[in-house]
């Protein structure tokens, strides 16, 4: 039942996080991706990472338990974003912190209605930010939560 829910879990953690301003005010919606990221992106942006689902039935309950990964990218915020050149007002380093936190506080403790049925619950469980090892002026961030469906 768990493979059957996943793509539905990415959708609607996606689209939650689309209509969340804690979250689009540190990630613009257009940036907000599910599995698979344009190559021709800009940051910052966010994509759903690995989802691992486990189905489980007790009493008769037919129904599934997940591990969702949110990860965020950014190269900082720039004082006139639309110039490369311009100086950073945030760093990166505490523009992830910044998403990170966006990420966990818009989707923590949060229900989810999916589109396949069923009820999404998402618990945070911890978070990860880290220096890019590929591109040294940017920074990501995973946050990672329990997901049970019901």
């Amino acid at each position: 039942m768990s493979g059957d829910f996943m793509l539905a879990a990415r959708r609607g953690v996606m689209a939650r996080m689309k209509h969340t301003a804690g979250i689009t005010t540190v990630v613009p919606p257009g940036s907000i991706y599910g599995g698979t990221v344009p190559a021709e992106r800009i940051y910052p942006f966010t994509r759903i990472g690995s989802i691992i689902g486990t189905p489980f039935r007790a009493s008769g309950l037919n129904s599934s338990s997940f591990r969702l990964t949110v990860n965020g990218f950014t190269q900082g915020v720039r004082v006139d974003p639309g110039n490369p050149a311009s100086p950073l007002a945030t760093t990166a380093e505490d523009h992830a912190h910044q998403i990170a936190s966006a990420i966990k506080d818009g989707l923590d403790e949060t229900n989810i209605v999916l589109e396949t049925g069923g009820t999404l619950r998402l618990t945070w469980v911890r978070t990860i930010t880290i220096q890019d090892g590929d591109d040294s002026s940017a920074w990501g961030t995973s946050v990672i939560f329990g997901a049970d469906l019901a």
